[in-house]
């Protein structure tokens, strides 16, 4: 008997040390491990729903940042990206929107009961893992430690040291003529309706990461027209000269086209629409929810 309860005290103690698993209730890619995706990264970016956000950077809630901090120092992630000033610090510096892990933390909550709970977690590609609460939780003494508590009980995996191979860098898109091959193209056989290079205008008031992104607009046949990227882009290793950036249709209404369009990570924007109603300018509209954001475009070449 005694070396069968010594077999199974050996067990019980390696089953102490032998780590789980991390299990993710979804994931966009079964043969990489959580454990294997996180290494590739040092630090995160915190992504918030727009009222939490506007109310984190009015200071307003101190709490939830310490926790945030506290909970990412427990992971192994450091530095942690929350306020709008430190992400468009960021944003400033980083050469490439690959940089940092991305967390995004969901739920609901009435000050006595939390649901909808969840943690995702993505890259700059769109790999993700997401872990989700299921029902509700009563808040133990407050919200944010009572999040705590469920955010540990989801995902409590350390970052093992850090991997610079894992590191993901964004997906290269296909490229066709780049702007100085572009202007020789219009110069030998002129510019067709609105063909030509454009470049995204400062708005008043606009926000102070604002970009001279700049593009070009091709007719392919009577219909369609592609874009191109040619330089300006938010992270400017992400993107190379003449990579596409979409392609604009045109629609019943006279200068006006609806636009697929490239976001800075590459993802497609569908609710895009754009109107050339103005000459020497295009002017974007955004869908966002229930708002419209604009970006007018001015025709820098060919010149009048």
């Amino acid at each position: 008997m005694k070396p069968v309860i010594f077999l199974i005290f050996i067990l019980l103690i390696c089953g102490t040390i032998i780590p789980q698993k991390v299990k993710p209730t979804e994931q966009s890619n079964p043969k990489l491990s959580y454990e294997d995706f996180i290494t590739g990264f040092k630090s995160v970016w915190v992504e918030m729903d727009e009222q939490t956000q506007s109310v984190i950077d009015q200071g307003k809630s101190g709490e939830l940042v310490k926790t945030f901090k506290k909970y990412f120092g427990e992971l192994g992630l450091d530095p942690c990206y929350i306020t709008s000033e430190e992400k468009n610090e960021l944003s400033r510096k980083a050469s490439t929107s690959c940089t940092s892990v991305n967390f995004r933390f969901n739920w609901v909550s009435d000050g006595f009961e939390i649901s909808g709970i969840y943690i995702h977690v993505s890259d700059c590609n769109g790999l993700f893992y997401k872990f989700v609460r299921k029902g509700n939780v009563k808040v133990d003494f407050s919200l944010e430690r009572t999040l705590l508590t469920e955010w540990r009980k989801l995902l409590n995996h350390k970052r093992a040291t850090y991997d610079p191979d894992r590191a993901p860098q964004l997906i290269k898109g296909t490229t066709g003529l780049t702007e100085t091959e572009f202007r020789k193209k219009l110069d030998k056989e002129g510019a067709k309706e609105i063909e030509g290079v454009y470049e995204l205008m400062k708005e008043p008031g606009s926000n102070e990461l604002f970009r001279k992104l700049r593009i070009g607009i091709e007719k392919m046949n009577e219909r369609e027209y592609r874009l191109y990227y040619y330089s300006g882009a938010l992270h400017k290793s992400d993107w190379l000269d003449g990579e596409f950036k979409g392609d604009m249709i045109k629609t019943g209404k006279k200068d006006y086209y609806k636009v697929s369009w490239k976001r800075d990570n590459k993802t497609t924007d569908d609710e895009v629409f754009c109107s050339s109603a103005e000459q020497g300018m295009l002017s974007f509209y955004f869908i966002d929810g229930d708002k419209t954001v604009t970006m007018r475009f001015l025709k820098l070449y060919p010149v009048f």
